[in-house]
Formats: structure tokens, C-alpha cells, sequence
């Protein structure tokens, strides 16, 4: 009142749900204010912020990240999920090059190849490759693509979704592994040929990095260690002998042999 300037200012009325636009005339006779129900306004305003929102829960319930390619410029867009999902940590998305780089070296040209067709072909493509997930944690991904065109019929973007499918394929690929493993076993040629591949598919089909084969020796009654796995040794260089029945590695062995 004492500046003589005009305010303005928004504000939710909630016993009745409705937004004002307020706006204040002082002058040398007193004040005159004017009220404008901005509602509809406020609820289109609002409307992108709960799509977003939706959308954001809805990735993080069906752990499916979106992204788009610009197909002129190259420029990449993720949705927030993404991130999180490639295990990405940028404040914003990254260069194409850098983008692919999450992929399996040997699996990048594959996502190439994927979106160069799209674009020739004007076609959409499914595929499946594996992706870091850490330095050190490998894990498999379907990537969807569906190009979207001008009027004229050129593609303008490539629009699509990335799954994290580890646990599938994990289940799809256990029982070929075994089978694989199991002809191995049989084509072993001699019994440490035998030992070497029982380590070896140990570690490809279970994941075991820490692993040995002891043999009972009935004459000493022992279970003397007979190969170890290479990260096996490292952690005990100079392994033991065992008792057949004096400890717990014996009483396992008791227990399944006992008639």
C-alpha cells in the first residue's frame, strides 16, 4: 500500500477446489482487488507433471526404460528409469557413442546394425544383447525400436523400450548348459581330463569361481583334495586333507554314502 504497486499472485481455494489468479490495485483511495479462476489452467498444467509421474512408476513396476534417437542429429533421450536400469550415472543422457557403450563389445554392432535398418527399412526391430551393468556384472537386455516418420515418410526418430531380461535367459540357457556340460563329462578321455572339465563347467553353468574335487581314498580314509579351481588355490594355496568322518566335510561324505 505505501509503494502504491500492484501485486499479483495464484492461489488454490481448497474447500471448493478452485484456483484464483489474484491481482491488487493500491491507490491513494484504498485498494482494489480482482479475482480470476485460472482452474482449467492449472488442471492442464498439471496434467504433463502426472503423466510424468505415471509414466515414471509405471517403468519402475514393469522394469522397462524408454528411449528416443534423433535420427538427423544423433542426440539420445532416456527416460528416468533408464538410468537406472543400465546402471548409468549422468546428470543427463549421454552421447550416442557413450550410450552404446554400455553394450557387450561383441554385442554393440548388433544395436547398431538394429537402428541403421530401422532407419533404411522404416521397420521396427526386437533384439537381445548383453550389457554392463557394472565393470564387472554382465547381464542380457531386449531392445525395441519403432521408427516414427514425417509426413513424407522419412524417419525423423526412433522411439523404444529396454527390458532387463537376465533371469529368462539365465533359466533358457541352464538346461542347454548342462547338456553341453554332461557330453563333456562322457567325451573326457581320461579321469584328469575329467576333473579339469567338471571345474571348468562348474564355473560356466553355475557360476561357482571357488571350487574343488576331493576323491575318497578308502585305504587312508581321507578325501584328499584332487583339483581346485584357480581362485580356489589362491585363497588356500596348500589345501588340506580330510578325515572321512572327523569333520564336517566328513560327515557330509559319510552321510551321502551311507548305504
Amino acid at each position: 500500500m505505501e509503494t502504491q504497486e500492484s501485486v499479483s499472485f495464484e492461489a488454490q481455494f481448497d474447500p471448493i477446489d478452485v484456483w484464483f489468479e489474484v491481482r491488487a490495485y493500491p491507490d491513494e483511495e484504498g485498494l482494489s482487488v480482482y479475482f480470476t479462476d485460472i482452474t482449467e489452467r492449472k488442471q492442464r498444467e498439471q496434467d504433463p507433471e502426472r503423466f510424468q509421474n505415471l509414466l515414471n512408476q509405471t517403468e519402475r513396476v514393469a522394469e522397462v526404460g524408454g528411449w528416443e534417437i534423433d535420427a538427423e542429429t544423433e542426440s539420445v533421450f532416456w527416460t528416468e528409469y533408464l538410468f537406472d536400469l543400465l546402471g548409468v550415472e549422468y546428470d543427463r543422457e549421454p552421447p550416442l557413442d557413450e550410450a552404446l557403450d554400455v553394450y557387450h563389445e561383441e554385442d554393440r554392432p548388433i544395436v547398431e546394425q538394429a537402428v541403421d535398418e530401422a532407419i533404411e527399412s522404416v521397420e521396427p526391430f526386437d533384439v537381445e544383447l548383453r550389457y554392463w551393468k557394472t565393470d564387472t556384472e554382465l547381464r542380457w537386455l531386449r531392445v525395441q525400436g519403432m521408427p516414427i516418420t514425417d509426413e513424407a515418410g522419412g524417419v525423423v526418430t526412433i522411439r523404444g523400450s529396454a527390458q532387463d531380461i537376465t533371469e529368462r535367459k539365465d533359466r533358457e540357457q541352464t538346461p542347454n548348459a548342462l547338456l553341453s556340460a554332461f557330453q563333456s563329462f562322457i567325451e573326457a578321455a581320461s579321469e584328469d581330463e575329467l576333473l579339469t572339465v567338471i571345474l571348468e563347467e562348474l564355473e560356466s553353468v553355475f557360476g561357482y569361481e571357488i571350487t574343488s574335487i576331493r576323491l575318497h581314498d578308502a585305504g587312508t580314509g581321507t578325501l584328499p583334495p584332487m583339483r581346485y579351481s584357480r581362485k580356489a588355490q589362491e585363497k588356500i594355496p596348500d589345501p588340506p586333507s580330510f578325515d572321512d568322518d572327523g569333520n564336517i566335510v566328513g560327515r557330509c561324505f559319510s552321510h551321502r554314502t551311507r548305504p
